[in-house]
């Protein structure tokens, strides 16, 4: 497909009879209603249902970002939506493609007031890595759009 040789549309089908998917009994989700979810392409298709999704599950506090500063009327009838229920969403003009995108993006999460959910996952593991390393607890992972040196990379 990446050299276009096809011809017509790609069907993706889900009917296989021979697939087994198990539903982990007792399993929750990992979505904390006092954290702070950044989705990228926010304002597009897949992102409004990527953020109704997140709500429906528990986040009350969302960054969308998009690179269009044009919100359809789909966008603005969602984000009606999501507020309507609850959720927090600021919606950011950023393109994560870039630096700058990505600082956009990181200062509209910290206005949010709420920590970020990828910090809250590792604080976790920091405290758990903290103790049972020296049996203190820490809770000294800090966000901050300072630490990403470069795109796609991070300082710690």
């Amino acid at each position: 497909m990446s050299e276009a040789g096809h011809i017509g549309k790609v069907v993706v089908s889900f009917d296989d009879k021979n697939a087994l998917v198990q539903e982990q009994a007792g399993a929750s989700l990992p979505i904390a209603s006092d954290a702070t979810y950044l989705v990228t392409g926010g304002t597009g298709g897949f992102g409004l249902e990527t953020a109704r999704w997140l709500v429906d599950n528990g986040a009350r506090s969302l960054v969308l970002a998009a690179r269009s500063r044009t919100l359809t009327a789909e966008a603005e009838a969602t984000l009606g939506s999501l507020r309507s229920g609850g959720a927090a969403v600021i919606v950011v003009s950023a393109d994560v493609a870039t630096r700058a995108g990505v600082r956009a993006a990181l200062a509209a999460v910290e206005r949010s007031g709420r920590t970020p959910a990828r910090n809250r996952a590792r604080r976790r593991h920091d405290r758990r890595r903290a103790h049972r390393e020296t049996g203190a607890r820490s809770d000294s992972a800090a966000f901050s759009p300072a630490r990403f040196s470069a795109p796609g990379t991070c300082t710690s």
